[in-house]
């Protein structure tokens, strides 16, 4: 083989693996992507070890506009999505509160798997360690870990190191058996603030407003969409009760339903 059929046929190799890589790039980027499952909060639906697939089609596949990953504000838009999440879709996003405790900031790899319980426009209680969602029946949490909840006593569950105190509700005197109601936000939603809806949602408006100045009485027009996000081992598992909302751009996209059914068997 002379020197320009060698040459040739190296460019053709460099060729085919750009297009490869370039391929699988853009495939995690706008298609799908695989995630692994650390921990226990999902049990009995997900297992500590097993490798998920998401899909970022359904929601749109999310698409940074600046990559300065050490700065906690995240700027981002969102491709076109064939539906919106729902109650009940297993959903992996980003900890929201991924530098500073208390605020909404986000740490690129640093994700979470849960199931959403309630979507932008719901209203989520938990009622005797039940979630109820006023626009959804089931919300697809397992009821033998509700169940179990709802018939243990707090002495029992704060002997086996169960925080019962929704961290970041507390204030309102709500705990992971009595929770609620709480609306979740949707972008072009307004609230009037009072002392109430002040403290329920200072996260969210900080997160907004980096410096907000509010009076009693102002009003407020989110900005987002927000999602309530929850493990399915409602005995062990740190979620939305704990740390509170999350954002859509956190969101990174969804578990089909029909791979985690047969992935699950």
């Amino acid at each position: 083989m002379n020197r320009k059929k060698i040459i040739s046929l190296l460019e053709d190799v460099v060729i085919v693996a750009a297009a490869v890589l370039l391929l699988y790039a853009c495939g995690r980027i706008f298609v799908c992507d695989r995630f692994r499952v650390r921990g226990e909060s999902m049990e009995p639906t997900l297992h500590t070890g097993q490798w998920l697939w998401v899909n970022k089609l359904l929601m749109g596949a999310r698409i940074y506009k600046t990559y300065d990953f050490e700065q906690p504000q995240m700027s981002c838009f969102r491709m076109p999505g064939l539906r919106k999440p729902r109650p009940g879709d297993i959903m992996v996003f980003n900890y929201p509160e991924g530098w500073e405790d208390g605020e909404i900031g986000f740490k690129i790899n640093y994700v979470y798997a849960k199931r959403c319980v309630a979507c932008p426009g719901d209203s989520i209680s938990i009622r005797g360690g039940y979630f109820v969602n006023n626009h959804c029946a089931d919300v697809g949490t397992p009821a033998q870990t509700q169940r179990e909840l709802s018939d243990t006593p707090d002495s029992t569950l704060r002997k086996r190191g169960v925080v019962l105190r929704a961290h970041r509700f507390a204030r309102a005197g709500w705990t992971i058996k009595e929770f609620g109601p709480l609306y979740v936000p949707r972008r072009g939603d307004s609230i009037v603030l009072d002392e109430h809806t002040a403290r329920l949602y200072s996260k969210l408006l900080r997160y907004e407003c980096p410096e907000p100045d509010y009076a009693p009485g102002d009003t407020h027009i989110f900005l987002h969409d927000y999602y309530f996000l929850a493990g399915d081992n409602v005995l062990d598992s740190r979620d939305s009760r704990y740390f509170g909302l999350v954002p859509d751009p956190f969101i990174v996209g969804i578990v089909p339903r029909l791979l985690l059914e047969v992935v699950t068997r």
